[in-house]
Protein backbone atom coordinates (compact mmCIF):
# COMPACT_ATOMS: atom_id res chain seq x y z
CA UNK A 1 0.00 0.00 0.00
CA UNK A 2 2.77 2.08 0.87
CA UNK A 3 4.47 2.16 -2.70
CA UNK A 4 0.83 2.14 -4.33
CA UNK A 5 -0.48 5.80 -2.96
CA UNK A 6 2.75 7.85 -3.98
CA UNK A 7 2.06 6.63 -7.87
CA UNK A 8 -1.89 7.34 -6.77
CA UNK A 9 -1.00 10.79 -6.27
CA UNK A 10 1.58 11.13 -8.82
CA UNK A 11 -0.78 10.17 -11.20
CA UNK A 12 -3.31 12.28 -9.95
CA UNK A 13 -1.68 15.17 -10.41
CA UNK A 14 -0.17 14.18 -14.13
CA UNK A 15 -4.05 13.47 -14.99
CA UNK A 16 -4.79 17.55 -13.72
CA UNK A 17 -1.97 18.78 -16.06
CA UNK A 18 -3.41 17.96 -18.97
CA UNK A 19 -6.29 19.64 -20.78
CA UNK A 20 -8.31 18.67 -23.68
CA UNK A 21 -7.79 20.86 -27.15
CA UNK A 22 -9.73 20.91 -29.94
CA UNK A 23 -8.84 21.61 -33.28
CA UNK A 24 -10.61 23.06 -35.77
CA UNK A 25 -10.93 21.46 -39.06
CA UNK A 26 -9.19 24.80 -41.05
CA UNK A 27 -11.19 26.32 -44.54
CA UNK A 28 -8.77 25.74 -47.84
CA UNK A 29 -7.14 29.09 -49.29
CA UNK A 30 -6.25 29.86 -52.48
CA UNK A 31 -2.76 30.22 -52.79
CA UNK A 32 -1.58 31.58 -56.29
CA UNK A 33 -3.56 32.63 -59.53
CA UNK A 34 -1.31 32.58 -62.57
CA UNK A 35 -1.77 35.46 -65.19
CA UNK A 36 -4.40 34.40 -67.94
CA UNK A 37 -3.19 33.69 -71.13
CA UNK A 38 -4.27 32.68 -74.40
CA UNK A 39 -4.52 28.70 -74.69
CA UNK A 40 -5.60 27.46 -78.25
CA UNK A 41 -8.00 30.58 -78.81
CA UNK A 42 -9.32 30.44 -75.17
CA UNK A 43 -8.76 32.03 -72.11
CA UNK A 44 -6.96 30.25 -69.29
CA UNK A 45 -6.22 30.59 -65.72
CA UNK A 46 -4.40 28.63 -63.54
CA UNK A 47 -4.49 28.39 -60.01
CA UNK A 48 -3.28 26.48 -56.74
CA UNK A 49 -5.51 25.64 -53.67
CA UNK A 50 -4.30 24.51 -50.58
CA UNK A 51 -5.97 22.47 -47.33
CA UNK A 52 -4.26 21.97 -44.51
CA UNK A 53 -6.26 18.45 -44.16
CA UNK A 54 -6.53 17.87 -47.50
CA UNK A 55 -10.58 18.69 -47.91
CA UNK A 56 -12.09 19.10 -51.29
CA UNK A 57 -12.69 22.60 -52.28
CA UNK A 58 -15.27 24.45 -54.11
CA UNK A 59 -14.25 27.69 -55.76
CA UNK A 60 -16.95 30.53 -56.94
CA UNK A 61 -15.12 31.76 -60.41
CA UNK A 62 -16.06 35.70 -61.90
CA UNK A 63 -14.58 37.89 -64.31
CA UNK A 64 -14.87 41.70 -63.54
CA UNK A 65 -13.63 44.60 -65.06
CA UNK A 66 -9.79 45.77 -63.57
CA UNK A 67 -11.46 47.94 -60.58
CA UNK A 68 -13.10 45.26 -59.40
CA UNK A 69 -16.59 45.65 -60.87
CA UNK A 70 -18.74 44.70 -62.97
CA UNK A 71 -18.50 40.99 -62.11
CA UNK A 72 -20.09 38.15 -63.64
CA UNK A 73 -19.85 34.79 -63.87
CA UNK A 74 -17.85 33.20 -66.53
CA UNK A 75 -19.16 30.41 -68.54
CA UNK A 76 -16.53 27.83 -68.25
CA UNK A 77 -15.27 25.80 -71.12
CA UNK A 78 -16.36 22.21 -69.31
CA UNK A 79 -14.19 20.24 -71.37
CA UNK A 80 -10.73 21.64 -70.26
CA UNK A 81 -11.59 22.98 -66.89
CA UNK A 82 -11.66 21.71 -63.45
CA UNK A 83 -15.05 21.90 -61.99
CA UNK A 84 -15.64 24.57 -59.51
CA UNK A 85 -16.89 22.08 -56.36
CA UNK A 86 -14.94 18.89 -55.09
CA UNK A 87 -11.70 20.77 -56.44
CA UNK A 88 -8.85 18.44 -54.80
CA UNK A 89 -6.16 19.54 -52.48
CA UNK A 90 -4.64 16.26 -52.12
CA UNK A 91 -1.29 15.95 -50.96
CA UNK A 92 -2.45 17.67 -48.16
CA UNK A 93 -0.35 21.05 -47.31
CA UNK A 94 1.15 21.13 -51.11
CA UNK A 95 -0.40 23.52 -53.32
CA UNK A 96 -2.43 21.81 -56.00
CA UNK A 97 -2.51 22.97 -59.10
CA UNK A 98 -5.86 23.71 -61.43
CA UNK A 99 -7.34 25.30 -64.49
CA UNK A 100 -10.40 26.98 -65.56
CA UNK A 101 -10.82 28.10 -69.19
CA UNK A 102 -12.93 30.57 -69.44
CA UNK A 103 -15.45 30.87 -72.80
CA UNK A 104 -14.68 34.08 -73.19
CA UNK A 105 -17.00 34.52 -76.68
CA UNK A 106 -20.09 34.20 -74.22
CA UNK A 107 -19.12 37.00 -71.96
CA UNK A 108 -20.34 37.00 -68.41
CA UNK A 109 -23.84 36.26 -65.72
CA UNK A 110 -24.21 39.10 -63.48
CA UNK A 111 -26.38 38.39 -60.59
CA UNK A 112 -29.52 39.64 -62.26
CA UNK A 113 -28.76 36.86 -64.73
CA UNK A 114 -28.12 39.10 -67.64
CA UNK A 115 -25.09 38.19 -69.74
CA UNK A 116 -22.81 40.82 -70.95
CA UNK A 117 -20.14 40.73 -73.69
CA UNK A 118 -16.87 40.50 -73.81
CA UNK A 119 -14.95 43.85 -75.12
CA UNK A 120 -11.82 43.69 -76.03
CA UNK A 121 -10.64 46.61 -74.99
CA UNK A 122 -11.61 46.69 -71.49
CA UNK A 123 -9.05 45.41 -69.04
CA UNK A 124 -10.31 42.64 -67.11
CA UNK A 125 -9.21 40.47 -63.64
CA UNK A 126 -10.17 37.04 -62.81
CA UNK A 127 -12.24 36.59 -59.11
CA UNK A 128 -11.70 33.50 -57.80
CA UNK A 129 -13.67 32.79 -54.23
CA UNK A 130 -13.10 30.11 -51.89
CA UNK A 131 -17.21 28.92 -51.39
CA UNK A 132 -17.34 28.39 -47.51
CA UNK A 133 -15.80 31.43 -46.65
CA UNK A 134 -16.31 34.06 -48.70
CA UNK A 135 -12.33 35.36 -49.22
CA UNK A 136 -11.31 36.14 -52.44
CA UNK A 137 -8.21 36.45 -54.72
CA UNK A 138 -7.85 38.52 -57.73
CA UNK A 139 -5.13 37.62 -61.08
CA UNK A 140 -3.49 40.26 -62.81
CA UNK A 141 -5.62 42.64 -65.24
CA UNK A 142 -5.74 41.03 -68.37
CA UNK A 143 -6.76 42.42 -72.17
CA UNK A 144 -8.83 39.88 -74.47
CA UNK A 145 -7.04 42.10 -77.49
CA UNK A 146 -3.82 41.77 -75.60
CA UNK A 147 -4.04 38.33 -75.37
CA UNK A 148 -4.70 37.60 -79.13
CA UNK A 149 -8.23 36.82 -78.57
CA UNK A 150 -11.50 37.73 -80.80
CA UNK A 151 -14.38 39.14 -78.43
CA UNK A 152 -16.66 38.41 -80.96
CA UNK A 153 -17.03 35.31 -81.33
CA UNK A 154 -20.31 33.41 -80.95
CA UNK A 155 -21.01 31.83 -77.92
CA UNK A 156 -22.52 28.28 -78.54
CA UNK A 157 -23.70 27.90 -74.88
Amino acid sequence: MKKTLPILIIFLMLAGCFDAYTVENLEPTITSIDPAYNDDETLRIDFTLNDFEGDDAAVIFEICEIDETNCGFGELDRSRSDPLARLQTIPKKTHVAHTIVWDFSCGRINSEGTRIPSDAQVEYVAKLTIKAQKTSMFSKGFKLQALNLNSTATCEN
